[in-house]
């Protein structure tokens, strides 16, 4: 029999207090929080902290905040900290339990471990092993159960095997998501959970059958965008992440009860006074840096990610322009997934680097290799077969033009490529790229056994590159010019 879900409408909140009903136990649940940058005035971190705090105060004991993850990169600070601010701000927003997730890993394994020594909260993964020791990922849990009023929850966290392919190269081992669903929820059961919930991303769910989450309770998926809930499926999904202002609520009114799930809005919430001051003090080191004006636009600017992934953009131009002008090189590549800030800079616009930072958050070094024809082709094939999907893969370029249609199969697209107006030779070219592109990442095998010619790794951040070349200008003028020519019918 279905299972009976009560969903109401968004609730936008004058004050922090929600008036719940008599229930046992309220999970909060919300995911990908990185953003340290947000003003007071917009829902912020300090803001949902005091959200959360003053339903845990008004219905003690009864309230489980459940952080689904995607939230120690990237921002930044994590660009020299690995997270570890992170990790101080949500030791500070009493998180119950927190949801590992893909962007975690961002800075590696044993990066990730260190964290999970720093956090006073349990931190839970369950279907990756350390390829090294063949055991879970040190620091980690596989599952962990909480107990609110009587109810034992029993929570796991599985992640898609695309870790391998998007922040890591092969480092952990990934277990199938319905056997690992099947076992632990089989293990929660024999040792007490009352309710198994499953922490995941939408890719998981998407890959699988219905059938392979029958025995569980509830889903919740750490997903950015618009908060909601699907029950046309059984165990109903709770979708809810992103500095948008609302926030997830679960609510079990006893032990047999179904889920009775609403939308609430922390956009009013008075702020946390703990978590305003820790995020000030790690503000208070930025701001120097990142308050500092490079120049002013001259033509607008766009970063959304419908626009930067699907076609060339004049903000990809100038990052992919600022990188072969810094090494020289023939030429330069930016993968559109690595460009976060989303934003619309309009003309007059002072840029700060706090722009540029949060628009190349990952914090990566650059490197310059040696490619050929053939290799520049792949490059580009790659790069075009999932644009229908919005794939962080679609390349922004620089030195070169490309002509494609995206009629065609993925991996036939490619039309033309040319430099200096000249199709390519049979030579060298030198290439300057991301060392994330270079480890392979977003499925660029085509790059993994490059020894780079020549690396920056140990001097300059790719963010820092771009406000140097931005600042030498002044005025920000570029544009589109036809690099990547769209000849679709």
């Amino acid at each position: 029999m279905k299972k009976r879900v009560i969903l109401t409408a968004s609730l936008i909140l004058s004050s922090v207090f929600l008036p719940l009903k008599s229930l046992a136990a309220t999970l909060v649940f919300s995911s990908n929080l990185p953003d340290i940058l947000i003003s007071a005035d917009q829902p912020n971190l300090s803001r949902l902290s005091g959200f959360v705090n003053q339903l845990k105060k008004e219905h003690k004991d009864s309230v489980l905040f459940i952080h689904g993850g995607d939230s120690l990169f990237p921002n930044a600070l994590s660009n020299y900290d690995s997270g570890a601010h992170m990790i101080d701000v949500l030791n500070h927003m009493h998180v119950d339990l927190f949801a590992v997730n893909q962007r975690e890993f961002a800075n590696g394994v044993d990066q990730l471990t260190l964290r999970s020594n720093e956090a006073s909260f349990p931190m839970v993964l369950s279907n990756f092993k350390d390829s090294r020791t063949h055991e879970l990922v040190e620091g980690l849990l596989p599952s962990y159960q909480l107990m609110v009023e009587g109810i034992n929850f029993g929570f796991i966290v599985i992640l898609d095997e695309s870790i391998n392919r998007t922040y890591l190269q092969g480092e952990v081992e990934v277990e199938g998501v319905a056997l690992s669903v099947q076992k632990l929820a089989k293990e929660l059961r024999e040792t007490g959970s009352d309710k198994v919930i499953l922490i995941t991303e939408s890719d998981v769910l998407e890959s699988e059958p219905n059938e392979s989450f029958n025995s569980l309770d509830l889903i919740l998926v750490a997903k950015e965008g618009a908060d909601r809930l699907d029950a046309s499926v059984t165990p109903i999904r709770v979708y809810s992440g992103g500095h948008d202002g609302d926030l997830a609520l679960v609510e079990f009114k006893d032990i047999n009860s179904e889920p009775e799930v609403r939308i609430a809005s922390y956009r009013e919430s008075q702020e946390s006074v703990q978590v305003s001051q820790t995020l000030q003090r790690y503000l208070d080191r930025l701001n120097i840096i990142l308050e500092y004006e490079l120049g002013v636009l001259v033509k607008p600017l766009s970063s959304i990610r419908s626009h930067i992934r699907t076609q060339e953009a004049a903000i990809g131009n100038l990052f992919a322009d600022s990188m072969r002008e810094y090494t020289s090189a023939d030429l330069a590549i930016i993968n559109s997934g690595s460009i976060r800030g989303y934003q619309e800079y309009s003309v007059g616009q002072t840029v700060k680097r706090a722009d540029i930072n949060r628009e190349l958050p990952f914090g990566d070094h650059i490197f310059t290799i040696k490619v050929n024809k053939d290799e520049i082709l792949a490059m580009m094939e790659n790069s075009l077969s999932q644009v229908e999907d919005l794939s962080g893969r679609f390349l922004q370029i620089s030195g070169f033009k490309v002509s494609y249609d995206l009629s065609r199969d993925p991996f036939d697209r490619v039309l033309e490529i040319s430099v200096d107006d000249r199709p390519l030779e049979n030579r060298d070219y030198s290439l300057v790229l991301s060392g994330y592109l270079l480890k392979g990442g977003d499925e660029y095998q085509v790059f993994k056994d490059k020894s780079e010619s020549y690396t920056l790794k140990e001097t300059r951040l790719l963010w820092t590159i771009v406000s140097d070349y931005i600042e030498k200008r002044k005025g920000v003028d570029i544009v589109t010019d036809g690099r990547l020519e769209d000849l679709t019918p």
